[in-house]
């Protein structure tokens, strides 16, 4: 299955490596949103993170909220 680059979630990445991530749902995918990288179920892989869907994410809402708050600090 092939899956468009910009529908993926940007924070998407795996254990050994946070620049790439596999096209599919695996307990191998890990998500960079915050600090301590947290493993993700296939369904929230499925549901948010392999989809645009992603921007529903609560982590990449947070993320992206932080990423706001420091630019406005700086």
């Amino acid at each position: 299955m092939k899956v468009e680059r910009e529908q993926v979630c940007p924070l998407l990445g795996t254990r050994a490596n946070p620049d790439t991530h596999f096209a599919y749902a695996t307990l191998e995918n890990r998500c960079y949103a915050h600090h301590r990288v947290s493993p993700l179920t296939l369904d929230e892989q499925e549901t948010y993170c392999l989809s645009g869907n992603h921007r529903n994410c609560r982590f990449f809402l947070a993320h992206q909220a932080r990423l706001a708050a420091t630019q406005v600090a700086e």
